[in-house]
């Protein structure tokens, strides 16, 4: 936002409130310009505790943001949406929270071909898997009640809230393993982009993986110790795979083929010539 002092002024402090039922506000950072001279100066924004100053000249002051959130993260609920512009929509409303709740969009299996759900709005009609994992969350918690932040050790690579803890085991460029306590049954939030060909498992089996918050990936985990894995095996691997495979089937059955006829030629040769090597044996045999 822009606001006009209307003339030249000293300032000593600014104080923002925030007056809005339930939309959400996040304060990054003040500065004062001053349309005159030209010259633009950074406010002090030192009682903002999710900000921390690590660097400052004449031109520039730089803040790290302590409450960003880890690659993933365990979440208490989850709310169905439909694709596109309805998770925005969600996201915009200030009972929203990527530490209170994910939004889950149907899975593509879901949808029609030109990307339509076939499922209503209600939660009894979405697919099954979906329903009764929905069923036995929680429902999320309300715009004005406290949440537990999302801590994160990054030496450690493990992500800490209300509902336990997430470790990267063993990151990788095609595949993310997940080492996860949950307390409770939760969303497993991977910061990650959603795209096809990704697979998961948990504890060696498949499970769905939805798209979460428009652009990212989330599976429902029950409640205890697990090992989630996230690998990308894209259609056309799987299939160049097989074709590969059946090629060379093929070229090794072709080469048996043609190699044992040769085999079989080439030992009855030998064989006729061992026996007319030496007539002359023969020829005593017979005086």
């Amino acid at each position: 936002g822009e606001f006009e002092l209307g003339s030249v002024q000293a300032l000593d402090r600014i104080e923002v409130s925030f007056i809005h039922p339930t939309a959400q506000f996040e304060l990054y950072g003040i500065a004062v310009f001053n349309d005159t001279t030209k010259d633009l100066e950074q406010a002090e924004i030192s009682k903002n505790t999710k900000f921390r100053k690590v660097y400052s000249d004449k031109e520039a002051v730089l803040y790290e943001n302590t409450g960003v959130l880890p690659r993933s993260f365990l979440v208490p609920a989850a709310v169905v949406t439909e694709a596109g512009d309805e998770t925005l929509q969600r996201m915009s409303q200030g009972d929203w929270a990527p530490e209170r709740m994910a939004l889950l969009e149907l899975p593509n299996d879901e949808r029609d071909d030109d990307g339509v759900s076939r499922q209503t709005d209600t939660t009894y009609t979405l697919p099954v898997h979906l329903r009764d994992a929905i069923r036995r969350l929680p429902p999320p918690a309300r715009a004005g009640d406290p949440v537990t932040p999302v801590t994160f050790d990054i030496d450690r690579r493990r992500s800490t809230s209300a509902n336990g803890s997430v470790t990267i085991t063993d990151p990788a460029s095609e595949a993310v393993y997940l080492a996860v306590e949950a307390r409770t049954e939760s969303v497993l939030v991977l910061n990650d982009l959603y795209y096809p060909g990704w697979e998961a498992t948990l504890d060696g089996n498949p499970t769905q993986i939805y798209r979460a918050n428009y652009l990212f990936r989330a599976v429902i985990v029950p409640q205890g110790t697990h090992a989630i894995e996230f690998l990308y095996r894209p259609r056309s691997f799987r299939l160049g795979l097989s074709i590969t495979l059946g090629a060379t089937s093929v070229l090794v059955f072709g080469l048996i083929l043609l190699t044992v006829p040769r085999f079989r030629s080439l030992r009855i040769g030998n064989n006729t010539a061992g026996d007319m090597s030496h007539p002359e044996l023969e020829s005593r045999d017979t005086h």
